[in-house]
């Protein structure tokens, strides 16, 4: 879904502030029908290979709906089509939409151009700076943006690093995508996730098939897995928050910069060894 893109170094974002005040809060049972209304205009994954399933969906509907989420902002974090999005925006107060592409981010405020509680915003999560969404009380973030481990990791350490209000991660993609595997399972290890929810396909054990995508060839084969397809947690943030160094993805710049496209890239590994790869 995302192939090597570069940010014009000179675009910047700006300023964001999302207002808390709203005058009447559906009930868990209103929040879930808004749902339920949204998610049958979404597409189904046999339709859109990227989109999260109806499944998953309708499961983080109601891991949110229970705990308010139409009094809660959430910060979506890699918007594709806006079927996903559309979802968001009916049951929670606000939603802050972002890509890389800003191709994908006008295809989802047309799909979306009825709601007016949604901000798109085009942004290199890697680059570009995150205090923009610390000027707003974020409650939750749904993580669903790069899948490669490092820039997953990035995503979840950022949030939780600049928003000081988050209570709750989310994440898609889990049960196929390994950096999304693997950023969870240290999360949890350092009992920064708690208390997860199993969402979507296999939430129960079962298996299930999906497309298996192969970035260097573009080739796709079909595979099997019983992990499930996301998962919702309780996020925690740690006394040190600063997370190991060591397997750490660090990019390399030409000077001057025109364009955040790296030249290299380095990482650190145990023994002290370093790794141009």
């Amino acid at each position: 879904m995302f192939g090597k893109y570069c940010a014009i170094f000179s675009v910047q974002i700006g300023a964001l502030l999302v207002s808390a005040d709203i005058t009447s809060v559906p009930t868990e049972a209103s929040c879930i029908a808004n749902a339920d209304l949204a998610i049958a205009k979404s597409a189904e994954k046999e339709e859109d290979k990227v989109t999260s399933s109806k499944l998953f969906k309708r499961h983080l509907a109601e891991y949110f709906c229970k705990l308010g989420s139409p009094r809660m902002t959430v910060l979506e974090l890699g918007v594709h089509h806006g079927y996903s999005t559309a979802v968001w925006a009916s049951i929670f107060q606000k939603v802050i939409a972002v890509d890389l592409k800003e191709e994908l981010l006008r295809v989802a405020a047309a799909r979306t151009a009825k709601m007016t509680n949604v901000v798109f915003l085009a942004a290199n999560l890697m680059a570009d700076s995150w205090t923009t969404f610390r000027n707003n009380r974020v409650d939750a973030v749904i993580i669903d943006a790069n899948h490669d481990y490092h820039h997953v990791r990035a995503d979840a350490y950022n949030s939780l690093r600049h928003l000081p209000y988050l209570r709750h991660m989310a994440f898609h993609d889990l049960g196929t995508e390994e950096g999304v595997l693997q950023t969870v399972r240290e999360l949890s290890g350092r009992r920064i996730l708690r208390n997860c929810r199993k969402l979507g396909q296999g939430w129960d054990g079962s298996s299930w098939s999906y497309n298996l995508w192969d970035p260097a060839t573009g080739a796709v084969t079909p595979a099997m897995t019983n992990l499930s397809e996301g998962v919702a947690c309780r996020s925690v943030k740690p006394q040190k928050l600063q997370p190991p160094f060591a397997n750490l993805r660090y990019l390399v710049y030409k000077q001057p910069i025109s364009q955040l496209c790296h030249a290299g890239l380095f990482r650190f590994v145990p023994g002290g060894l370093l790794v141009t790869r």
